[in-house]
């Protein structure tokens, strides 16, 4: 392929083991053009867990804005930073990751709006 390069991947073979699938997919999203999450998706800072978890309960900019007691503008920036470091293009994919990772609510952290 033109201005194709090869990369090597840490490992044994060409097939990615389970500890492996990092950097393969960050290698071949470079070679696509496409996004790389500059952090792990452990990464997320709390207020942006508080966020996607809002994201998951398919509230809107707004409402999430409100919630938080923080401009819409703000919720968006929120909304945009976890679009980037997570490597996602859509709140669907959001919600669907948050859902996996956490069920319902992140552990350690009361849902926005509750207290314990």
């Amino acid at each position: 392929m033109e201005h194709s390069h090869l990369a090597l991947l840490p490992g044994r073979s060409h097939l990615p083991y389970a500890g492996d699938h990092g950097e393969l997919v960050r290698t071949v999203r470079r070679f696509l053009g496409l996004p790389v999450p500059r952090r792990r998706a452990e990464g997320l800072t709390a207020r942006q867990r508080e966020v996607a978890e809002l994201i998951s309960q398919g509230c809107t900019n707004r409402e999430i804005a409100h919630r938080l007691s923080i401009d819409e503008r703000s919720a968006e920036g929120h909304v945009e930073r976890i679009l980037q470091r997570l490597g996602f293009r859509s709140r669907a994919q959001i919600a669907a990751w948050f859902t996996a990772q956490w069920g319902v609510s992140p552990p350690d952290s009361p849902a926005p709006g509750r207290t314990r």
